[in-house]
């Protein structure tokens, strides 16, 4: 498959400077839609010689004797749906669950071949509130007609959970009317059906395109036409990427624009369009489910046999039921099939967690599975659906519940965020980044790291955008080197597992390696600016300009920075008179300051920022004891800690693991 071969290499360092404007993909799918089309041309031209008329002037084939008529009907929309439904009395205390849908049987029998289906129905339809109109655009087709005197019966039927099928009305449609072969679009009068009484013309009216088609070769004829226009239009495709592939060396080059967003996207590269309907854009599958993991379904739980990866379906061994009959089987697409959450085993006097909070258990019933849990307000029955196992302490926590508590925490700190809660949020992300510090790197998965990381990336992100709004930049900063910091060790290691699995995650390369990286050098470059460190805040932004380069904002303050920049420098010149006058001395000396002010990230040498720390480890330890857990603080000094460490956390996640 496409994506299997895609998968084996991934990209080289030198083949992504427009990751956003290529796209490697496979020109085996076009050419074998070239070769179908082909085939389908010359079966159509040897097939106009087996074909006779017989003796109701209908086509059908010389060997096989199968009749070539064919009816269409278009179902459009009806209205003045409430005429019908007034003349019911039946329907008035169902009216608001009504679902409409429309059959059709065509007739009499001996007109249509054996073998052919003589019923069709339309999906069902829920008739809204108030509405006079219901609209289906569904298509009918009844092929096999032998005979032009076929009549064919539509009927409008409803029904609720109420109410069985009832037929409301219907409207009968003659071949006989539509010989021309060509569509016909009217609007029909629907005839009434009420038991016991006879039929009579209602107000609603019925939208239908119907054509009735019997001569085989006329078909043919306009089916050729579209198919060579088809191959024609396949051709000129394929001389255009002849001419423009070894151009873009697209055998070579792989932009890897991962994601959904590749997905439902038209995607380019010079001279060529690609579709998803065609080609394969993302080179990345979706990793399915292993074999032999428990899995939750809606027809109960069972073990992954295994995944069927051209129709997408698992082959799921559901478990034996209690009354100890035979394991059954259930064919699922993967929407339908989940990972087996974490239910506690139930036990009397346990603690679990329910959605009123803790209690302990007091009684487990057999017959209906309700449990009787006593909580300080009162005792509740909660089923067993909605009990989970009480909060752990972060020391008992398996790698995976560390990394999920971690992402979860992250969605709250999203969310804080959002209504404009810094602190809070700050709080959320640091805790965090407390529970991915402990996360054994050496024994996670390619997957568990790469959501660690990727988590990680986010939490330092957006650290720095709140410390930005709490004028605490020198912290800003910090955050803003710890993501750059991960994400320059990701940029050395594209062709790794971990940066594969980021991918499968939605994590598109443009992402990783463009906006994320631009986003944290701007950010660090706003923090540098206003801590009066023009120089380094020019490096950020001319960073973030060569990552992104459509970045309007990143251009704008550069300006300003620039500005600034020469002020400083002018100013330092006045000041210091002669110290300056030897331009290789000020490098040096700039260079070494600002080494040393990397190596002390809380600013040791700026009396400035020595100054205002004390100030704002006050104001935080403030806040802390406002409303927050002690935890605050600890977390605080984890951060400082963790911000050293992450490069560390990102250079082991690409290490073997040793056996």
């Amino acid at each position: 498959m496409n994506g299997e071969r895609h998968s084996n290499s991934i990209v080289s360092s030198d083949s992504l400077c427009e990751s956003s404007e290529w796209v490697k993909c496979s020109l085996d799918s076009l050419e074998s839609v070239l070769v179908e089309v082909e085939n389908e041309l010359r079966q159509l031209e040897c097939s106009d010689s087996n074909i006779i008329r017989n003796a109701n002037g209908i086509d059908i084939d010389r060997k096989t004797k199968r009749a070539f008529g064919r009816l269409t009907i278009r179902i459009g929309k009806i209205t003045d749906i409430e005429d019908i439904i007034r003349q019911n009395p039946l329907l008035a205390h169902v009216k608001e669950s009504l679902q409409l849908y429309l059959t059709a049987t065509i007739g009499p029998i001996e007109t249509c071949e054996k073998s052919m289906d003589r019923f069709k129905q339309t999906r069902a339809i829920q008739l809204q509130q108030n509405s006079q109109i219901v609209a289906w655009n569904d298509l009918i087709v009844f092929e096999g007609i032998k005979s032009k005197t076929a009549d064919v019966k539509v009927v409008i039927f409803c029904k609720s959970k109420l109410l069985a099928d009832y037929a409301l009305g219907e409207i009968h449609i003659s071949c006989k009317q539509y010989l021309d072969q060509k569509i016909h679009s009217s609007w029909f009068f629907v005839n009434s059906v009420i038991a016991g009484e006879k039929q009579r013309q209602s107000q609603s009216k019925l939208h239908l395109e119907v054509a009735f088609g019997y001569d085989a070769m006329l078909r043919h004829r306009e089916i050729l036409d579209r198919k060579r226009k088809k191959k024609r239009t396949l051709e000129e495709t394929l001389q255009i990427y002849s001419e423009n592939a070894p151009k873009v060396q697209s055998s070579s080059r792989h932009p890897a624009a991962f994601g959904t967003e590749t997905a439902v996207s038209d995607l380019y590269i010079p001279g060529f369009k690609f579709t998803i309907d065609v080609h394969h854009p993302g080179a990345v599958q979706e990793a399915p489910i292993p074999d032999n993991g428990r899995v939750e379904t809606p027809y109960g739980r069972g073990v992954v046999i295994c995944y069927r990866k051209m129709s997408k379906i698992y082959v799921i061994q559901l478990d034996p039921h209690l009354s100890g009959q035979a394991p059954s089987y259930a064919y699922l697409k993967k929407n339908f099939v989940i990972d087996e959450p974490e239910y506690p085993i139930l036990k009397v006097l346990s603690t679990v967690l329910t959605p009123y909070g803790l209690g302990q258990i007091v009684e487990i019933r057999k017959n209906d599975g309700v449990v009787e849990v006593q909580a300080p307000f009162g005792k509740m029955f909660v089923q067993k659906n909605d009990i989970r196992p009480p909060p752990k302490s972060v020391e008992s926590m398996t790698m995976k519940e560390l990394i999920h508590q971690a992402v979860s925490t992250t969605e709250k700190g999203n969310k804080l965020f959002k209504q404009s809660k810094l602190d809070t949020a700050v709080y959320m992300y640091v805790e965090s980044l407390v529970y991915l510090e402990r996360v054994k790197k050496e024994n996670a998965t390619h997957k568990q790291r790469a959501i660690a990381l990727q988590t990680m990336i986010r939490c330092h992100l957006n650290i720095g955008a709140c410390r930005l709004k709490m004028n605490a930049f020198e912290q800003a900063r910090v955050s803003c080197t710890s993501a750059v910091n991960v994400l320059n060790v990701l940029s050395e290691n594209r062709s790794s597992d971990v940066v594969t699995w980021m991918a499968r995650l939605d994590i598109s390369e443009q992402l990783l390696f463009s906006e994320w990286p631009a986003k944290a050098h701007f950010r660090r470059a706003q923090a540098y600016m206003k801590l009066h460190k023009y120089g380094d805040a020019r490096d950020d932004l001319i960073a973030a300009i060569r990552l992104n380069p459509k970045d309007r904002s990143c251009r704008v303050l550069l300006e300003q920075v620039n500005v600034l920049y020469s002020e400083q420098k002018n100013n330092e010149k006045q000041t210091w008179g002669g110290i300056f006058e030897s331009v290789g001395a000020d490098d040096k000396g700039n260079e070494a300051k600002e080494q040393s002010e990397e190596n002390d990230p809380f600013g040791s040498s700026d009396n400035s920022a020595s100054e205002t720390r004390p100030e704002n480890l006050g104001a935080t330890a403030a806040t802390a004891s406002d409303g927050l857990s002690d935890m605050f603080i600890k977390t605080l000094v984890s951060v400082s800690i963790f911000s050293v460490s992450a490069a560390t956390f990102a250079f082991l996640a690409f290490r073997r693991k040793r056996v």
